[in-house]
């Protein structure tokens, strides 16, 4: 003898699958090209974009300057402190690694005709 609840769940679950697919179907549909995930060659990202990694650019500059970097730390804040040295100054360059924003820009130690130690 067969149960007699056993077409009424059958048609329950099949209901349940219709109204999942359709939600689905609609989903996707409302959703906004910009909302859905990229695909392959959709993204570019360099090494250098990344937050962690804009001192790259200050560094460059510097080098660019005639600087020779000392030091590259953070601080108590986890800001970056940068040091670097020519032949006329010591200088020290704090910024916000999640703004970029440069916080401190200092000449630390000044030299004379000898140039800078070590």
């Amino acid at each position: 003898m067969r149960h007699a609840l056993a077409p009424a769940r059958r048609r329950y679950a099949q209901t349940r699958l219709v109204v999942a697919i359709v939600g689905l179907f609609v989903a996707s549909a409302i959703t906004p090209l910009s909302a859905q995930s990229p695909g392959p060659g959709d993204v570019s990202i360099t090494v250098e974009e990344l937050p962690e990694n804009r001192h790259f650019a200050i560094v460059r500059t510097l080098d660019e300057d005639g600087y020779r970097i000392l030091s590259i730390s953070r601080t108590f804040l986890n800001r970056v402190r940068i040091q670097a040295v020519n032949d006329a100054h010591l200088r020290e360059i704090v910024f916000s690694p999640s703004t970029g924003g440069i916080l401190r820009d200092v000449i630390l130690e000044r030299y004379g005709a000898g140039g800078a130690p070590g």
